[in-house]
């Protein structure tokens, strides 16, 4: 296995978008924001669980976000070929299974709670608009709504 690859599907999100908007959506730039936030900080802290001889390891976690509705998740990445071989000295635990779910763990409720709040005030908006779902989607994609 070369480097680390691991989802986090965002089906708590998907479905809530689903129940309000009454079918799937993309999020907007707004929500993805507020994602993505909370993504830096994931990354943040498995870096800072990462074992440390050069560094070069540590430094190539990333993370993307797919925001696509139906498909939400989260990607947490690390090239780094001996990736997913490396363990805390004198123990047998992989750091990236013990890192990337403790760091999911950390951020889970907050993000779920304010992504909600903030999809919450696009459906809002999309009421009010009186657009129909397709040009209420469409605009709030393109930060108009």
């Amino acid at each position: 296995m070369a480097g680390v690859r691991q989802e986090i599907r965002l089906q708590t999100i998907d479905r809530y978008v689903r129940l309000k908007h009454g079918a799937p959506r993309s999020l907007t730039p707004q929500e993805t924001d507020i994602i993505s936030k909370y993504v830096r900080r994931m990354i943040d802290k498995i870096k800072r669980q990462t074992p440390v001889d050069t560094g070069t390891m540590q430094d190539h976690w990333t993370a993307y976000l797919d925001p696509t509705g139906g498909n939400m998740k989260i990607t947490i990445e690390n090239g780094i070929y001996y990736a997913s071989y490396v363990h805390w000295s004198g123990e047998s635990s992989l750091v990236y299974k013990y890192a990337i779910p403790e760091a999911w763990a950390d951020v889970e409720k907050a993000l779920t709670i304010e992504t909600k709040r903030a999809i919450d005030a696009t459906e809002e908006k999309i009421k009010i608009s009186g657009l129909s779902l397709w040009e209420a989607t469409r605009a709030a994609l393109a930060g108009a709504l």
